[in-house]
């Protein structure tokens, strides 16, 4: 039942895109592997993949389902008027083969080099530690694709809008001038994009810090109480 409902979210997002522009007429068709797929029925495929792939999987900063992340970066490039068709099943699937047991042959088959490319690009080795991923993301992004770039983008800019509040103020500000780092490599490709996330990320300093302050004077009145 919940896996029908979340299709059913799909498709009326969707419909959303269609109705804002970026999808070809259903007769326009291109074919992977002797498989023939419309330009609409391609992006269906890879948001039902997606919602499977990524099922049981939450978000840190609110533990709703991290599909709604993967619908945030997809819709923010749609936003901003980016609406290649493999760039935005790129986008749906950017964390499919890092995070599930979605493979790079299974999206070479499914959607084509390109986006299979493109995905295993985005990808992070969970073996490293966050440090050297960090620094993966940040060779990559520098040499990346125009694609690539985006996708980073608009990925950085989701998550400066939701991060975690409970997290220890370190933490969240290695977080932070990580992304600013990343928006440093990708923002030649979309200067609007690139502003938009420096925005997120001095809001979301000011939220972790009015946070942390909410939080010290509690304690101190706690304290005061005793």
């Amino acid at each position: 039942m919940a896996l029908r409902l979340l299709r059913a979210r799909l498709l009326s997002h969707w419909w959303l895109f269609i109705l804002m522009g970026i999808a070809s007429p259903i007769s326009e068709e291109r074919t992977y592997m002797d498989n023939q797929f419309s330009v609409a029925k391609r992006f269906l495929v890879a948001l039902d993949l997606a919602a499977k792939a990524h099922a049981v999987l939450r978000r840190k900063s609110d533990h709703s389902p991290y599909l709604n992340h993967l619908i945030d970066v997809t819709s923010l490039l749609v936003k901003f008027g980016h609406d290649d068709e493999d760039l935005l099943i790129s986008a749906v699937l950017n964390d499919a083969v890092e995070d599930t047991t979605v493979n790079y042959d299974q999206l070479i088959l499914m959607f084509g080099e390109e986006v299979a490319d493109s995905v295993k690009g985005l990808s992070d080795d969970r073996r490293l530690s966050l440090q050297e991923r960090r620094l993966g993301q940040l060779r990559k992004a520098k040499n990346g694709t125009r694609n690539h770039k985006l996708i980073k983008l608009s990925d950085a800019i989701s998550n400066a809008s939701s991060m975690p509040l409970n997290w220890p103020l370190k933490q969240a500000k290695e977080s932070l001038n990580h992304l600013k780092k990343l928006a440093g490599a990708c923002g030649d490709v979309c200067p609007e994009m690139h502003q938009m996330l420096l925005e997120k990320l001095d809001s979301a300093i000011v939220l972790l810090e009015k946070s942390k302050h909410e939080i010290s004077d509690k304690i101190d009145d706690y304290i005061e109480l005793k």
